[in-house]
């Protein structure tokens, strides 16, 4: 079961505290379970106190039983991909607040993130390199499409924690963030907030369904996709992130899809998904965008370009935004094939300075339900930044769900 998350008020730029990270890479023929030596330093460096977490040695030495690859090929195989890749890498990240993730990595391409009990799938992608890839210290897992390296971090500190001052620069964009006092704050917050989601979640299923999870190639019991998904999976938008920018470019994707799948040719005058059709939806408004921002951006989009058709739900085109939606709700726009986005901060006016979550757009929801106690909900999301990171596979537990927009 999911846990409900209220908190709304979060940056664009969302970043969190960083530990000391281990990494130990893996023979490319694994799959078999092999003991792990490790010297004093590696030992002294993985040994870090990890709560309920399962010891690193452990996790490496039977990481082709935690893992449950034929649940990841699974995955893939419902994009129609052959994923075949082998382990390279295990790692550790950490949330603001100490919190650990293990970092899966593979080779040749791709990478999966689990609880601190590998028992919990948060992330999947299996056409992407790791946003981690060369970095094995300071690692930072924030949540979706939050994947952080504090470049401040040093092996040779004694308390592993983010401090004011220290420089934050996001793995996959280069965005940097320098920690002040009031950033750090929000940042422990939401920290704690997706941390709590994946704790309770994870305790609301029986060491047998724990099991179960790790083993089985999970069938969903409710699942729905877009129509024509490969739209928004092909959907190239290298360089189009600036300045945060992030919820017109999603609003951008969601005018795009409507263009391709209904044939609206007058929605997108030029045919083609440019950085120019991003600035001509967002016609002026300000970057580090707001869930109101995008809804009246798609809704004037609409109207300007007479995008709408006689019958159904067409015939009222303006842009509609749930505020802290369900996994449900999401589920249902996604089965009337509406690409939805997802931002994590609704607008307070008390406070214009504030930035939203990393928007992203979601083409596909899947819900699995072990019992009537625990039920886990999966996205397949485009985060907006280039041509890999379009079908990341995120759990909605590790998702900040201020509003949803949509047509």
């Amino acid at each position: 079961m999911k846990l409900n998350k209220t908190l709304v008020v979060m940056l664009c730029v969302v970043i969190s505290m960083s530990m000391s990270v281990c990494a130990f890479a893996i023979d490319n023929s694994a799959w078999v379970t092999r003991d792990v030596v490790l010297n004093e330093a590696e030992f002294n460096t993985s040994a870090l106190e990890l709560g309920s977490g399962l010891d690193y040695a452990y996790v490496v030495a039977n990481i082709s039983e935690l893992l449950n690859f034929d649940r990841l090929e699974n995955i893939a195989a419902r994009r129609n991909n052959n994923f075949n890749s082998v382990v390279s890498a295990v790692k550790r990240a950490y949330d603001f607040n100490g919190y650990m993730y293990y970092v899966v990595e593979f080779s040749p391409v791709g990478y999966a993130i689990y609880d601190d009990t590998m028992s919990n799938l948060l992330v999947f992608n299996y056409k992407a390199s790791s946003p981690y890839l060369n970095y094995n210290d300071g690692l930072i897992f924030a949540g979706a499409s939050q994947y952080y390296i504090n470049s401040s971090y040093e092996i040779a500190e004694s308390t592993k924690s983010v401090e004011v001052g220290d420089m934050v620069i996001h793995a996959v964009t280069g965005e940097e963030l320098q920690i002040d006092v009031d950033n750090l704050e929000k940042l422990q917050t939401q920290s704690e907030a997706i941390s709590d989601a994946v704790i309770s979640s994870r305790n609301e299923k029986s060491l047998t369904n724990t099991e179960i999870a790790r083993s089985v190639a999970s069938s969903a019991t409710d699942a729905a996709y877009l129509s024509q998904y490969n739209v928004i999976i092909n959907a190239d938008t290298t360089g189009f992130n600036t300045s945060s920018n992030c919820g017109y470019v999603a609003a951008a994707l969601v005018v795009w899809y409507h263009y391709k799948v209904l044939g609206w040719d007058d929605f997108v005058p030029d045919g083609e998904l440019t950085l120019d059709l991003v600035d001509d939806i967002q016609n002026g408004r300000l970057n580090g965008t707001y869930g109101p921002d995008v809804q009246s951006a798609l809704s004037d989009w609409s109207y300007n370009h007479g995008a709408v058709e006689p019958g159904g739900w067409q015939e009222t085109l303006p842009g509609m935004i749930n505020l802290l939606p369900t996994a449900s709700s999401i589920l249902d726009l996604i089965d009337e094939d509406r690409p939805v986005i997802l931002l994590g901060k609704i607008y307070d006016p008390t406070n214009p300075t504030e930035k939203t979550d990393h928007a992203i757009t979601i083409h596909g929801v899947e819900k699995y339900q072990d019992s009537i106690f625990d039920t886990d909900w999966y996205y397949y999301a485009h985060y907006g930044w280039n041509s890999d990171y379009n079908d990341e596979y995120v759990s909605d537990d590790v998702i900040i769900k201020g509003c949803a927009v949509y047509y």
